[in-house]
């Protein structure tokens, strides 16, 4: 989104506005001190001899003057030339949208979102929600996200905005065990994390089937009748199970082929 101020969100250009000094109590993100000043912060881009050709953040000159610029400052960044507003890294590229912008140029959103369709891998728009009356908005803004494969990010202040782009910036090499699921190594433990895929199935179910039957691979070849006995399992637990063990693994297609009905 072109930043506009306040008073004239319609017309005024992001060339006749002035760069707003805000202070911010963002989280703090370690960076290595060979790319940042040596206190830590940046209030001003870096001046590189081969724009875009960095590890820093890519900012479209169309964000001159936006506020969240200034609260940007635990990750280096530039302006320079790039189709997203921000570009995190060669993969990774994001939009910045305002509520209140939206409502005033609503075919805005769409046209920006397809100028990026597969510019990158992962595309995120940054939503600054600054007006009350947002909730059918934003139902709209999602909808459209979701059509276009993109990731939305919601922040309710400037500092949020900024914040959520300096994490994914300071995260973009961290492997993804944060996010994964931790499962202990014992047997309980995987054979939980398998049989609860069921639906309907809980802990409580799979503890009565380690009981009953030795393995897991006498559990898949029980009977229904054999399954039924385990205290817990009616008729739509044993059929279900019985439904995941009996049915043929899917195959998903590559990129570049479809699924046959």
């Amino acid at each position: 989104m072109p930043f506009v101020s306040k008073n004239n969100l319609a017309s005024k250009a992001p060339s006749d506005q002035a760069q707003q000094s805000t202070s911010s109590s963002s989280a703090t993100i370690r960076t290595p001190s060979s790319i940042l000043p040596a206190n830590g912060i940046q209030n001003q881009p870096k001046a590189l001899s081969r724009p875009g050709n960095s590890n820093n953040i890519i900012v479209n000159k169309r964000q001159q003057g936006n506020p969240v610029l200034t609260l940007i400052k635990s990750v280096p960044w530039e302006f320079g030339e790039t189709i997203s507003d921000y570009q995190l890294n060669q993969t990774t590229g994001s939009l910045f949208l305002s509520v209140k912008y939206h409502r005033l140029h609503p075919d805005y959103l769409d046209t920006r979102l397809k100028e990026l369709n597969k510019a990158y891998d992962l595309k995120i728009l940054l939503c600054l929600c600054d007006s009350d009356d947002h909730e059918l908005v934003l139902k709209d803004i999602t909808k459209t996200c979701m059509i276009n494969e993109f990731t939305l990010m919601v922040g309710w202040s400037n500092s949020e905005i900024a914040r959520y782009i300096q994490l994914f910036k300071s995260f973009e090499k961290r492997p993804p065990d944060l996010i994964k699921e931790k499962i202990d190594d014992d047997y309980i433990s995987k054979l939980t994390s398998v049989l609860t895929t069921v639906r309907g199935l809980n802990k409580t179910d799979v503890l009565t089937l380690a009981t009953n039957f030795r393995s897991f691979r006498q559990i898949v070849e029980a009977s229904p009748s054999e399954l039924a006995l385990c205290p817990g399992l009616g008729e739509k637990k044993v059929k279900r199970l019985l439904e995941a063990f009996n049915s043929d693994f899917r195959n998903f297609p590559k990129d570049n082929e479809s699924i046959e009905n």
